[in-house]
Order: structure tokens, then C-alpha cells, then sequence
């Protein structure tokens, strides 16, 4: 009879695979995510989920009011890397934020009847994880719910965090992020005692549409500063933040005379994500096709000239002009006519 062996996969090499360079206000959204779903029913805007945020070059820690973890979780549960579902991989989450952290992972959970505490130190054992779990007693002291601290933080965090705009950058990723949620007082958001306020889009809103007849469509035009792109929010959860890949297929806005540059559009959608997962090739074709229905405002202010010409006339004119590229030639003949034409101009007015 043939044995079954357990195949060992380094956690190491997990972890490599698992991290993504992402921005802090990412990692820690998956933690808030959650924080929001285990409160879902019973949130309002009198009865907001809350959500603490401490970062330190110790620890980062993240507590809630949801509750706590259900009974029936366990540590295999929190900690399985990967579920399928028939709609995708799931169960990644908060393992993609704490490998991008830190090395060290403890979950407490205060809840009647069922307290406990959860960690995972990728430095101890072999090389596979090994997560722990315990009973601890409740505190009838503090509010229902969960704090995770994560430790040893990881060398490129530390050095993010000497950054002069580390927390300005945090608070207006997060901002944005859990604009929706933070609008509707739905969400309170603490980062180190500080209030996280909502984020907009403060770009000069062009138009608007309702496409297939539940996705609310805003188009923006921005600046040089924006990051273009789509914001893409279900059920008031960001989704897609700033995305300009085929996926969405903003490869098909390459036109001459137009620039997508400083674009920008936001998506809300109330409803089944497997709907959208579904409709996404129609919605996006339809947001491009909406787009490109308004692209008058983003033509061009600029167009690039190019001709060829003997080089010897080029140095020759460079050298009386004392410029030091034939662009600055160019430039300077087509001022020239430039000048001519409007002198001709008036002269004939």
C-alpha cells in the first residue's frame, strides 16, 4: 500500500509569492475590510462600525467594535492560505497584508462565552507556518470585538515610516478607499487617535451615466497631478482603485489628437459581485464606449511636429543661433511663422 505524505511548501517561498508592492493603506484596508463585513446587520450611522489604527516602529495595531470572532472559526480557518469557491481563489487577504508588514501575527478576540487569541510567527518552526490558538478569558471591561498586532515589522515599512509624508499619504489612501463607508457615518476610522476623513474625487466632474441599468458611472477630467484610471466600488467596498489595464480595456482610448492621461472615472455598484463578475466585459466596453462620447474634452492642447532635414543646414543654423539642438531650431522657425502670420494677420484687419 502506498504512503501519503504531507507536501511541504516553504513559507518563505509562500510568502515571496503571496506579497505584492502595494502601498500601506492597502495592507491595512483588507484588516478594516473585515472588521466591516463582521459587523454587517447591524451597522448604522448612529451605530457606526469602529475601527483603531496604531502604527509605531514597534507594532501596528488593529482594533474594531464587531463583535469578535465567531465560535465556530477556528485557526485553520483565519490562517488557510487559498479557497475555492467556484467564483475564484479566495482566503488570501489579511496572509498578502501581514506577510507585506511584519513577521509576527497575534489575533485576540473578546467575546462572551468564547474569548481567544490566535498567532503565527513566521520565525518559529521549520520551514512550514505553524499557527497557535488559546482560550483567554473575556473582559466585560472593553467592548466586543478584535485587536491584531503585528510585529517585527518588515526593513521596507521601517523605512516608509521615516518618510515625511507617510501619514499624510495613509490618511488620504484610506480616505478614499472608505470614502463611501466614511460619508455615510457608517464607518468611524481612527489612525493613531486621528480621524480619517472622506476622500472625493476633486477633479472637474464632465458627466454622468447609468449603464445596464445599475452601475453609476462619473467621468472627470484632472490634471498632470491625477493619477487616471477607474475607480470601481461595490457595495461601497473600492475594488478596483485608479486601474488602466486591458482588464478594464483601457487599451482601446489610444487615439491621435486625444490624450486619456488625465481621465478619471468612478463606478458605484449596489449589488451581487457575481453578477458583476459576470456583466464586467459588457460594463467596461460600455464605460469605454462613454468615454470616448465625450472626448472632446481630451483633446489634445499640444500636437509634435517632425520632419527631416539636412543635418549640415541644422549645424550650420545651430552654430549662428548659438542653440544647442535642433529642436531649438525648429522651435525657433516655427515662432517665426507663427509671428509672420499674426503680423500678416492684423495688417490685413
Amino acid at each position: 500500500m502506498a504512503n501519503f505524505n504531507r507536501v511541504i511548501v516553504d513559507k518563505n517561498f509562500l510568502r515571496k509569492k503571496l506579497v505584492e508592492d502595494e502601498e500601506i493603506a492597502k495592507s491595512l484596508s483588507r484588516f478594516v475590510d473585515n472588521s466591516i463585513i463582521a459587523r454587517r446587520g447591524v451597522t448604522t450611522g448612529d451605530n457606526p462600525c469602529k475601527v483603531s489604527i496604531k502604527i509605531s516602529s514597534d507594532e501596528i495595531t488593529i482594533s474594531d467594535n464587531s463583535g469578535g470572532i465567531q465560535s465556530k472559526i477556528s485557526d485553520k480557518d483565519i490562517f488557510r492560505i487559498g479557497i475555492e469557491d467556484g467564483q475564484g481563489i479566495k482566503g488570501l487577504g489579511i496572509k498578502k497584508s501581514f506577510f507585506k508588514l511584519g513577521n509576527k501575527i497575534e489575533i485576540f478576540s473578546n467575546k462572551k462565552r468564547c474569548s481567544r487569541k490566535f498567532a503565527l510567527d513566521i520565525n518559529l518552526g521549520s520551514e512550514e507556518l505553524a499557527s497557535q490558538s488559546e482560550n483567554i478569558a473575556y473582559n466585560p471591561k472593553e467592548i466586543e470585538g478584535t485587536t491584531i498586532i503585528i510585529t517585527d515589522l518588515e526593513k521596507t515599512l521601517l523605512k516608509e515610516l521615516g518618510s515625511n509624508y507617510f501619514y499624510e499619504k495613509v490618511f488620504k489612501n484610506l480616505g478614499r478607499i472608505y470614502s463611501k463607508f466614511l460619508s455615510k457615518g457608517e464607518l468611524v476610522l481612527l489612525v493613531n487617535d486621528k480621524e480619517v476623513e472622506p476622500v472625493e474625487i476633486e477633479a472637474r466632474k464632465i458627466n454622468s451615466c447609468k449603464i445596464l441599468g445599475h452601475y453609476e458611472v462619473t467621468l472627470y477630467k484632472g490634471t498632470k497631478e491625477d493619477a487616471s484610471g477607474i475607480d470601481l466600488y461595490i457595495n461601497d467596498f473600492i475594488v478596483l482603485d485608479r486601474i488602466k489595464n486591458k482588464e478594464v480595456k483601457w487599451n482601446l482610448l489610444n487615439e491621435s489628437k486625444y490624450t486619456y492621461t488625465d481621465c478619471i472615472v468612478e463606478i458605484s455598484y449596489q449589488g451581487e459581485r457575481s453578477k458583476y463578475e459576470k456583466e464586467k466585459d459588457i460594463l467596461f466596453a460600455e464605460v469605454i464606449k462613454f468615454i470616448k462620447e465625450n472626448k472632446v474634452y481630451f483633446l489634445n492642447s499640444t500636437i509634435i511636429i517632425q520632419y527631416s532635414m539636412p543635418i549640415s543646414k541644422v549645424e550650420e543654423l545651430k552654430e549662428y543661433y548659438e542653440e544647442d539642438t535642433a529642436k531649438a531650431i525648429g522651435m525657433k522657425g516655427f515662432d517665426k511663422l507663427y509671428e509672420d502670420y499674426l503680423n500678416n494677420k492684423a495688417n490685413n484687419n
